[in-house]
């Protein structure tokens, strides 16, 4: 069960995104205002807003590719890479160079 408190964000891809999703967020500034009014599930296409500072707001990270969901986290918990993730990470870059890539 989802407690009071949980928030999460999901970035689709854009090549794997629903267009009958009536939740999902297709522009920049609707995700940005959804973060900084801290709506508690926000689904995006938004992939250039994927950032540690997220976690920081209190987001759990998902990302849906065309291999699945996975969620970003903190630490060497990763199912997409053997790298230790920080919160200093670029995770943007990190995902735009390949990195959670199966």
């Amino acid at each position: 069960m989802i407690g009071e408190n949980y928030m999460e964000i999901v970035f689709h891809n854009r090549v794997v995104f629903p267009t009958d999703n009536d939740d999902m967020l297709y522009s920049w500034p609707a995700t940005k205002y959804a973060i900084e009014h801290k709506e508690p599930i926000i689904n995006t296409t938004q992939m250039g807003l994927l950032s540690a500072e997220l976690w920081e707001k209190g987001y759990r990270i998902f990302v849906i590719d065309k291999d699945g969901k996975y969620e970003i986290k903190v630490g060497e918990n990763n199912e997409r890479t053997r790298r230790e993730i920080r919160p200093t990470h670029a995770l943007f870059k990190m995902w735009e160079s390949g990195e959670f890539d199966l």
